[in-house]
Formats: C-alpha cells, sequence, structure tokens
C-alpha cells in the first residue's frame, strides 16, 4: 500500500492494483474567496486514478473547479464515491458533470471494491464523513477521518468496526470563526484536544495532520492566521508517530518511513509567503437588502414556526457602506438604516457590504460565513439559532416531500443511530466534545 500526499485533504491511496483519490482540493479559492491553498497542490495523472471519494460538499472537499478540471475519458471511467446521504444534490452534480459511475456508500458497513480492497463509510453530524481503506490480504488499513468532530464514544465504536489502524489521517487545526482580536472560541486548543483523543483511541502507528493546509486569505479574516496550529504546532505534542507530509511526499507500506523534517521546513516557507487579498468591492445596499428578503423568505417558508420563533433578532454593521441591517428571522422582515455613528458599535455583527449579501444571497451562505470568519461576532458566547436552522435547511437531511426523499432521510438517520446515540449520551455525561 502506498499513500501520497496531494495537498491540504487530498490523499491518493494506492492499494490492490486500485488508487482512491481523496477530496482533491488543487486550485483557486473557496468560501467566497476567502480561503488559500497554502502550498501547490501535487496531483496524480487523472489517468492513473481509479476512484475519488468525496467526504463531504464544503468547497475544500467537494471542488467543482477541481473536479471540472478532468478530463472528459476519465470521468467517464473514474468511479466516484460518496456517503448515502439523505440528499441526493452531490450525486446529482456529479451526474451533470459528467461522472458515469457514483457509488453511494452504505454507512458504517464495509463496502468491497475488489475482491481484495474494501473500504468503510461512516458519517458525522449532517455533513461530514470518514473512510477506511483496508488492504484484503494484508490488513494494512488507512483511516481518514478528516473535518469529523467525534467524541470518545464515537471514536471507540469506529474502532471497533476499523480494527487495527495503519495510519490515521486527520483535522488539525480549526476551520472556521475563532476570535475578533484572538482565539477568543480556543479553536485551535479545541482541535489539538481532539486530534490527540484521536490519537489515544485508535492508537495508529503513524497519525499524519492533514486537512488544515490553508490559510485566511483577505483582510477581512486574515487575523486569524496568527492563532492556527501547524504542523510545528502539532509535532510538538510529542505523541509518537506523528509524520507530516508535504504535497507530492509518499508514504509506502513497504518502507514505513517519512521525511516530517523536510516537510515542515517547506511550510515553514509556506507560512511566512501568505498573499492577503484586500476587502472585496462594495456591493450596492439594494443587492444586500434583497438577498436578506429572499433568503428570511425561503427558511420561513422551509423551518417550522415553532423553531422559526426562537430566532432572536441580530443587527449587522455593514462597515464598507455605513449601513446596518437590522434582521427578525422569526418574523422574517429586516430593515436597513443608516449608521449615526453610534448603533455601529453596538451591532453584534460586523462585515462588509459583498460578505453580508454572499451571507443571503444563498442557501449556503451562512455556513460559508462561518467558515470563511469574514466578519466580527460580539456576541459569539450567545449563538445564533438561525445558523442552525439554515444549516439544517441547506444540508437537506430532513427530505419528506416525497416517498422516495422519504426512505432516503430514514435511511440516512437509521444508518446513523449508533452515532446520534453516542451524542446523545455523551451530552447528558456533559462531554459532548472530544477531549472535554
Amino acid at each position: 500500500m502506498k499513500v501520497r500526499f496531494v495537498g491540504h485533504a487530498g490523499i491518493l491511496v494506492e492499494c490492490q492494483g486500485q488508487t482512491i483519490l481523496c477530496d482533491p482540493w488543487l486550485v483557486g479559492k473557496v468560501f467566497n474567496n476567502s480561503w488559500a491553498l497554502l502550498s501547490p497542490s501535487s496531483p496524480p495523472p487523472f489517468a492513473n486514478v481509479d476512484c475519488i471519494w468525496i467526504s463531504h460538499e464544503h468547497p475544500d472537499h467537494f471542488s467543482f473547479p477541481s473536479l471540472k478540471s478532468i478530463p472528459d475519458a476519465d470521468k467517464a471511467r473514474i468511479k466516484v464515491l460518496y456517503q448515502r446521504h439523505a440528499s441526493p444534490r452531490v450525486v446529482d452534480a456529479l451526474l451533470k458533470m459528467g461522472f458515469s459511475h457514483v457509488i453511494e456508500l452504505p454507512l458504517y458497513k464495509w463496502f468491497r471494491l475488489t475482491p481484495n480492497l474494501e473500504v468503510f463509510c461512516g458519517s458525522a453530524g449532517s455533513m461530514d464523513s470518514f473512510i477506511a481503506v483496508r488492504d484484503g490480504e494484508s490488513k494494512e488499513c488507512i483511516l481518514n477521518t478528516n473535518d469529523c468532530v467525534l467524541n470518545v464514544d464515537q471514536l471507540r465504536y469506529i474502532k471497533h468496526c476499523v480494527g487495527k489502524v495503519s495510519v490515521l489521517f486527520t483535522q488539525f487545526s480549526f476551520a472556521e470563526w475563532a476570535g475578533n482580536h484572538c482565539d477568543e472560541t480556543h479553536g485551535a486548543e479545541r482541535k489539538s484536544r481532539q486530534f490527540t483523543r484521536q490519537i489515544e483511541v485508535f492508537k495508529p502507528e503513524f497519525t499524519v495532520p492533514t486537512a488544515s493546509y490553508v490559510y485566511f486569505c483577505n483582510e477581512e479574516n486574515c487575523r486569524m492566521n496568527a492563532w492556527m496550529n501547524t504542523p510545528d504546532t502539532i509535532a510538538a505534542l510529542k505523541f509518537k508517530g506523528i509524520n507530516i507530509m508535504y504535497p507530492g511526499d509518499v508514504w509506502d507500506s513497504d518502507i514505513r518511513t517519512f521525511d516530517s523534517d523536510c516537510a515542515r521546513e517547506k511550510y515553514r516557507t509556506d507560512y511566512a509567503n501568505l498573499k492577503i487579498d484586500h476587502t472585496p468591492d462594495p456591493m450596492d445596499i439594494a443587492q444586500v437588502s434583497q438577498a436578506i428578503e429572499k433568503r428570511l423568505k425561503e427558511t420561513g417558508s422551509k423551518v417550522p414556526e415553532v423553531l422559526l420563533k426562537r430566532a432572536r433578532p441580530f443587527t449587522i454593521y455593514i462597515h464598507d457602506l455605513g449601513k446596518i441591517a437590522e434582521v427578525d428571522p422569526a418574523q422574517g422582515v429586516h430593515r436597513i438604516i443608516e449608521d449615526d455613528g453610534q448603533r455601529g458599535q453596538f451591532a453584534r455583527y460586523v462585515m462588509c457590504s459583498q460578505v453580508a449579501w454572499f451571507t443571503f444571497a444563498f442557501p449556503w451562505g451562512l455556513s460559508t460565513l462561518q467558515s470563511s470568519g469574514m466578519y466580527l461576532d460580539r456576541q459569539f458566547t450567545e449563538g445564533n439559532r438561525l445558523y442552525r436552522l439554515q444549516n439544517t435547511v441547506s444540508t437537506e437531511v430532513f427530505q419528506f416531500d416525497d416517498i422516495k426523499g422519504t426512505l432516503r432521510t430514514v435511511n440516512f438517520w437509521w444508518r446513523k443511530k449508533g452515532e446520534m446515540f453516542f451524542r446523545f449520551t455523551a451530552t447528558i455525561r456533559g462531554r459532548g466534545e472530544v477531549g472535554d
């Protein structure tokens, strides 16, 4: 078995004459142009790729530009693997892109790709998933937990299902808003605890930090670059078997060595040469207002009134226009007012007009906002119920419009019953987060 590091969350697993490319984000910026790749990717020739696994629909994992760049002949040949989700929209998008073979992997069940190669896909939350790849002859097993946030009971259950792990690939730094002036949510520390707990439970021979080789590339969010974990941060944890891979590096199960020192030095150079974009050009306030009105109307039509009524009003100071948006999700109304020099200082959120527009222009806008971190939140400890409601709507995890959608939804949540049980019991015991 060989594993080539492609970049960020992308890895290429070669086993039993088959190659599986995981989460290829190869070019461009994502999350409203707020994230950039820290290091240039090292993609394999697509002619040599047999399967592509997509963990979830975030653009740093499900990269439209990267997938569209694949030659049509290869799209017709390559098998795309994706979790059997409640929503078929990722599968539909892949088919529209020209991929002829899309396999929906059953959750929490081994799936045989070839007589001597099998994969195990599991789910976390409404979107994320992980994969294990196992050689049927040598029993060598690679586990890629990616962005999944898993409590200790979930980790133990996965270990029970997967068995001995040779190499663990997992996220090592935060991937969302972490603070206004410092890491006020302790995102880096929390991610380190989650990283540590996975090592403690799985006890892999090797652990390779992945899925965090990005930087916040705009004036509106670059402050967070100072707080994120780096390969040096993770190496300092001093766990046996932590190894760093740079795009293009290969691990071979016959040799079982890494060149971590060289990889870390390359990353240090990349961190020292970050390119930051200017604040996006201003949007017309009428466009921002129209986007807010549209999103509130759609949310009101899809979220039960009893839940929507619990979403509290909030205000947004649009700093590049000197305007304030007052938003009341429960009532489905908003208004735009001028900043009088005082109101803006007390608004909950601060962001530029393009970000405000993007947040409401698309069903995934709030999720993108959270990931991009292109805002300040003066009341971040209170949470915003609208985000959770909109996330439920945008990920389409409750589809009961027809028989087919209902069956998909029931199957999705039934296969996740163990995960839901472990989350519930962890919450009851007061330790819902890994490492707490």
